[in-house]
């Protein structure tokens, strides 16, 4: 992992997804302007005590939407 950047925990429900990607455009378009390599594999997310296994949690989801645009991604756990 070379470069990354923290997701925000809560957007507002009501329009959370459009919030969601531009707040990653946005961080891209930083990571570009002084640029930092932007060959994006993954993402990762910090854990406490295996939380992320649920599969109904949002770990789960955010990797099935992320392998939509980056089919071979990876999730990188710190737990």
């Amino acid at each position: 992992v070379t470069s990354c950047f923290p997701m925000p925990l809560q957007f507002d429900a009501v329009d959370a997804e459009a919030e969601t990607h531009q707040y990653v455009t946005d961080m891209l378009r930083c990571m570009r302007d002084v640029n930092v390599d932007s060959n994006i594999v993954g993402w990762y997310q910090s854990s406490c005590l295996g939380s992320w296994l649920d599969p109904e949690g949002p770990s789960v989801a955010t990797q099935f939407h992320f392998q939509e645009s980056v089919p071979m991604s990876v999730c990188l756990v710190y737990d």
